[in-house]
């Protein structure tokens, strides 16, 4: 609390505000996702709760603390946000074992073969195999186990004991990245199958886009009509503060899908041509999008040639520069209307090696290719930083230092 009460954590607000609004400052520095921790910080060592709520919590706070330390642009606000417990109809992995993928609401499971490696990837195991399975298919509904996430809420409260808000977010559960209806459509049909269907069965394979991307209309439509959606409720992959919409808040007013963020993506297609990429994707995620007051677009897909077919999306925001996309080319269509969201490639800056000078020029050359953008620097998917910590405190301190220059 102390740390999130500190005088830079509002300046950060007014620069992130400022970028957003696409009235850079300077480009701002977000490391994003710690997917390394557990090779600095694994729980067994870590953490010292017992309650899985507190648990969470507490790796979250821990990882304030060395958002803190690492002092990059991540804003860390003075409250803690707790997942609520969904109920019916959803199927868990409790329900169907190890073998099964997390939850959905789709009345299908999500099944995944794994492999006999430690760290080894898993692989596709479609449960919609012939054209009439999709029939299988329910639409979501928006429900919360109210008990349990009464539970969830009353364990970590009476742990922090009033020192910091705790706000439940009853959002819908289905949103960002399974929200894009694409990552969920891959795991129920398998990502090679769902090609072969561009060119097979593209009737088929719009009805079934169609019906889930109007499924989870239908399900943020509930949360909104429900009172569920809140101000914590936007998501753009770094700090969604802006002009056009009321700051992120553990106020428990309801609010409106025109009051927020939302965020999409289709990384899944990176490898299909641009006009596929807008017929099975981009298009039904306008129709989303349209609900919302401002949309962040990309992930890990290469959007360079995509990009003037996001711009039909009329309240677009900001779009990702993958380390795959050209950023000349991707500034060029970018220009001042939208925030560029360039992400380096981890793999040659941190992951297998860290040279503070190739770093240098590799930043540099970036933020120059975007000159005249609104640009923001998102350090994403670094799986490892060899257990070097101190190499990504200077990456942070070096990039920042190009952002105060640009």
């Amino acid at each position: 609390m102390e740390i999130a009460s500190k005088p830079k954590q509002r300046e950060r607000r007014e620069l992130w505000r400022k970028l957003n609004s696409l009235k850079m400052e300077r480009p701002m520095v977000n490391v994003n996702k710690f997917m390394w921790w557990q090779e600095l910080y694994p729980d067994a060592d870590t953490l010292r709760c017992c309650d899985p709520a507190c648990r969470e919590t507490e790796r979250y706070l821990l990882q304030c603390l060395l958002h803190d330390d690492l002092d990059d642009d991540t804003v860390i606000e003075p409250w803690v946000e707790l997942r609520s417990i969904y109920g019916r109809p959803y199927i868990t992995a409790l329900d169907m074992g190890e073998t099964y993928w997390a939850e959905n609401a789709w009345g299908i499971a999500f099944k995944r073969r794994l492999s006999d490696m430690e760290f080894g990837a898993w692989a596709f195991d479609p449960a919609i195999v012939e054209l009439d399975d999709a029939k299988k298919l329910v639409l979501p509904v928006h429900t919360i186990d109210e008990q349990k996430t009464m539970q969830r809420f009353d364990a970590v409260s009476e742990a922090i004991d009033g020192v910091m808000p705790v706000v439940m977010d009853r959002g819908p559960m289905i949103r960002t990245y399974c929200g894009s209806v694409i990552p969920d459509l891959c795991l129920l049909r398998g990502l090679e199958q769902v090609m072969f269907d561009m060119y097979d069965n593209p009737e088929w394979l719009h009805e079934l886009l169609a019906f889930m991307t109007n499924g989870v209309k239908g399900l943020h439509a509930q949360a909104e009509q429900k009172g569920d959606l809140r101000l914590i409720n936007q998501f753009n992959q770094t700090m969604p503060y802006c002009e056009d919409v009321a700051d992120p808040s553990p106020d428990t007013a309801p609010v409106k899908r025109k009051q927020l963020w939302h965020y999409f993506e289709a990384q899944e297609f990176s490898s299909v041509s641009p006009e596929q990429y807008w017929e099975f994707a981009a298009q039904y995620h306008k129709t989303m999008a349209e609900e919302y007051a401002l949309v962040a677009y990309g992930c890990c897909e290469d959007l360079t040639n995509v990009i003037p077919y996001l711009k039909r999306i009329p309240n677009l925001r900001s779009i990702a520069v993958s380390p795959w996309a050209n950023v000349k080319k991707c500034a060029a269509q970018i220009g001042g209307d939208y925030v560029l969201s360039w992400r380096p490639n981890p793999a040659d800056t941190l992951c297998n090696a860290f040279d503070a000078d190739y770093v240098r020029a590799t930043l540099k050359q970036g933020l120059e290719d975007a000159r005249g953008c609104n640009v923001e620097i998102n350090l994403k998917d670094a799986y490892t930083i060899r257990k070097d910590l101190a190499s990504l405190k200077e990456w942070v301190r070096i990039a920042k230092e190009l952002a105060e220059r640009f």
